[in-house]
């Protein structure tokens, strides 16, 4: 297979990029000049880069794996369907369920019933893992609304309706708006590049032709039968 783009990466080095931007003014302001609204805003920054930063990664590397697992059960069917372990069980299911009722066994509902009770994970089947894959390359672009409000909440929460003529101290409802628009960027940014990973290591397309490849195996062995 050729090398694909390392998505994960490139995410990484943005969000670490970014990260390193708002310490970076974190430090240039001072840490014990800096006011309590500063503060809230860098915390609430970074803790969101932090959190969308390990989603990223998990969920690409959980993609990855079991893009690798996919191919490797492919790669053992077409070479000798008689080592692949998952194959074996369905076929001793298959057999046992026509014994009982040859005329009515639904091929195709069969191996989705098969694949949704067989585990990939200690928790997870493989149909459930790719949901949850999908789920979480949205998941991003929630977290960086959240810290939107929570920023907006902050500017909001600055602003004194007071005498007109009083100068007014733009700097804290600027960090507010700032917390909105940083974390609403990351969310955005990782969701993108996850998806484009989820399309690059296809998993959903892989397990499909894993699915169809098994079904036409089943065909054969009615057939024969």
């Amino acid at each position: 297979m050729n090398k694909l783009i390392n998505y994960k990466s490139i995410l990484l080095l943005g969000i670490a990029v970014l990260s390193a931007y708002i310490w970076a003014e974190f430090k240039k302001h001072g840490f014990t000049n800096m006011s309590n609204m500063e503060t809230v805003s860098v915390i609430v920054v970074l803790s969101t880069f932090l959190i969308i930063g390990l989603l990223s990664f998990i969920t690409s590397k959980r993609n990855e794996l079991l893009y690798q697992r996919l191919q490797k059960e492919i790669q053992q069917l077409n070479e000798n369907e008689n080592e692949n372990n998952i194959y074996l069980e369905i076929k001793n299911s298959y057999k046992q369920l026509i014994q009982s009722d040859y005329s009515n066994v639904n091929i195709p509902a069969f191996l989705e019933s098969f694949m949704a009770n067989n585990q990939f994970t200690k928790k997870r089947s493989i149909p459930k893992e790719l949901k949850l894959l999908q789920a979480n390359a949205s998941t991003p672009i929630l977290i960086g609304v959240l810290g939107t409000f929570v920023g907006l909440v902050m500017a909001l929460s600055q602003l004194q309706i007071g005498d007109m003529d009083e100068a007014v101290n733009l700097q804290p409802i600027l960090n507010g708006v700032g917390t909105a628009f940083y974390t609403s960027i990351c969310g955005v940014l990782s969701s993108i590049l996850l998806n484009v990973h989820l399309r690059h290591y296809n998993s959903d397309q892989l397990f499909m032709q894993y699915m169809l490849q098994l079904e036409n195996m089943l065909y054969k062995l009615r057939k024969n039968s």
